[in-house]
């Protein structure tokens, strides 16, 4: 993402709410490509405190590392699959939604409870493990 692309998206964004009348608030992380934008009718764009990310979304620090690490494996895989076919490697949005399919499937229970448990979203007691 950069803000370019950022600001493209929301102006637009912007538009299309004008067309249904209807006001939004969209709230933003403090992401270097997130810049403040002037003249937006219908979104008001709200920005998170600094390093609060962690506390509103508990299951970034293992379940999306651990999905990041599959989803990387199973790039390269694919990747040295074409190469041992000697074809190009051209990546589709198809190819790239079922890679991160099969790389979800790898993420371990265990890893989800564990980031759970660490919000009081999911009690880790004996029955549950």
């Amino acid at each position: 993402m950069t803000s370019d692309l950022f600001q493209k998206y929301l102006r637009q964004w912007d538009k299309e709410l004008a067309k249904k009348n209807r006001k939004t608030v969209l709230l933003i992380d403090n992401c270097t490509a997130h810049i403040e934008l002037s003249n937006l009718q219908w979104i008001k764009v709200v920005f998170l405190l600094p390093n609060i990310t962690s506390v509103l979304q508990p299951m970034d620090p293992g379940v999306i590392r651990s999905l990041k690490c599959h989803y990387r494996k199973q790039l390269i895989l694919h990747i040295l699959k074409c190469y041992d076919e000697n074809k190009d490697c051209d990546i589709s949005l198809l190819d790239a939604v079922v890679l991160l399919e099969k790389s979800w499937r790898l993420v371990a229970e265990s890893t989800i409870r564990n980031g759970l448990s660490h919000v009081g979203t999911y009690e880790n007691t004996a029955e549950g493990k």
